[in-house]
């Protein structure tokens, strides 16, 4: 997906959630659409942001990254549990990276 494509979308799903949200311009019940729109906004600005630097992350991350996502959508409770998960992952992948460049 290009850059600007998703920024635009980004944008626009941010800007629908907080009227959403925050105010009742399309009625009773938009509070919960106008909340996970402007989350969703908010998760794909950060994609926007990180997206000129992801050609240069390997597949095992964003592997982990997705797993983390998921492990967090079904418990969000055990966030401490995820992020040490993700931060082993972290430290295994970059070992990983190191002895192939050394050997």
């Amino acid at each position: 997906m290009q850059r600007i494509v998703l920024g635009i979308i980004a944008l626009v799903l941010f800007v629908a959630g907080a009227l959403g949200a925050f105010t009742e311009v399309l009625g009773v019940g938009t509070e919960w659409w106008g909340g996970v729109a402007l989350r969703t906004g908010v998760i794909l600005g950060a994609f926007w942001l990180v997206m000129p630097r992801a050609r240069d992350v390997p597949m095992p991350v964003w592997v982990g990254v997705g797993v983390f996502a998921v492990f967090l959508a079904a418990r969000p409770r055990l966030v401490l549990v995820g992020l040490v998960i993700a931060f082993v992952a972290m430290v295994v992948t970059a070992l990983g990276q190191r002895r192939s460049r050394a050997g």
